[in-house]
């Protein structure tokens, strides 16, 4: 449908603002990284265009808007964008439920990242959150496969 220079920005700006939109205290604690998913879904469909340095950069981006420490969240996206492109090579075509499953391990690792670079910080954060987040975000990997796959379509064999 668009390109991957209109699909790839459109999708991070509404991942941001999703993550930015104002929920309640209790929810905000437990809320999925959407960045993350975002940043994930198009290192898995489209390496070659969208690879370790561009999500890289998508973790910097959440470094500034979300107002970490600058590099934070940008190791632990080029992490698991690493890690996802390592699994992708050893499991060809994997099924949508083992998709969520990875992502969900990979967003665990994140947030577990997140949770020890908060800790050295000094800062209280509870770990519970932190996983059933992540947890979240496996699940909603579906929704947000469906949602995004139509939106870039290469028409490369992939």
């Amino acid at each position: 449908m668009f390109g991957l220079s209109v699909a790839l920005p459109l999708s991070v700006v509404a991942a941001v603002l999703l993550h930015l939109m104002p929920v309640g205290f209790v929810w905000s604690s437990y809320q999925p990284h959407y960045l993350l998913l975002v940043a994930l879904f198009w290192v898995s469909r489209h390496p070659s265009h969208c690879g370790i340095g561009c999500v890289a950069s998508l973790g910097l981006l959440a470094d500034l808007v979300y107002g970490n420490w600058i590099g934070q969240q940008l190791l632990s996206f080029a992490l698991a964008a690493y890690l996802l492109l390592a699994i992708n090579r050893s499991v060809l075509s994997p099924t949508l439920v083992q998709q969520s499953l990875i992502v969900a391990v990979l967003a665990a690792l994140v947030s577990l990242i997140q949770v020890g670079w908060m800790d050295l910080d000094g800062a209280q954060l509870a770990l519970l959150p932190a996983l059933v987040g992540a947890l979240i975000g496996g699940l909603l990997w579906p929704l947000i496969t469906l949602l995004l796959e139509p939106l870039y379509d290469s028409g490369e064999i992939r």
